[in-house]
C-alpha cells in the first residue's frame, strides 16, 4: 500500500486494487467510503428524501420484527465486509436469527437503497 504524500489516504490508480487494510485509513469525513472490487468510491451524505425513506423502512421492518421475531435490523453507518476488496456501507441490514452466527464473522448479504447516482455508478455511467 502507498499513501498520498502528506496524508494517511491510500494512493489508488489504474491497476491498483485497494483492500480492507487500506479502507481503514480512509478519512472519517462524513462521506460514504466503499470498496467495490478494490476500487474506492466516495459519495456525499444522502439527501433528506433518501433519509426519510430509509427511516420509514427501518421503522416498518423494526415494528414487524417486534411482533414477529425473526432477526434484527440495523441502520447505517456500519461496514459490511464481503471480501478484502469489497466493503460497503448499506443503508439497512437485516440479519435473520438463522444467520446470526455469520454476523460475528462480518460476512453479510445486504440490500442497499440506491440513489439514482449510485445506480448510474453501479452500471458504469456518469455520476455528475
Amino acid at each position: 500500500m502507498s499513501f498520498v504524500p502528506g496524508s494517511d489516504v491510500p494512493r489508488s490508480g489504474p491497476g491498483v486494487k485497494l483492500t480492507y487494510d487500506d479502507f481503514v485509513h480512509f478519512p472519517d469525513d462524513g462521506k460514504r467510503h466503499e470498496l467495490i472490487d478494490g476500487e474506492h468510491y466516495v459519495t456525499p451524505s444522502p439527501n433528506r428524501s433518501h433519509q426519510k425513506i430509509v427511516g420509514e423502512l427501518f421503522g416498518l421492518i423494526w415494528s414487524y420484527l417486534k411482533r414477529h421475531p425473526a432477526g434484527e435490523i440495523y441502520m447505517a453507518p456500519f461496514d459490511v465486509v464481503f471480501s478484502d476488496f469489497d466493503v460497503v456501507e448499506p443503508d439497512l441490514l437485516f440479519v435473520s436469527d438463522a444467520k446470526r452466527k455469520i454476523f460475528t464473522l462480518r460476512i453479510f448479504k445486504a440490500r442497499q437503497i440506491l440513489s439514482s447516482k449510485s445506480v448510474r455508478r453501479a452500471l458504469g455511467g456518469e455520476t455528475s
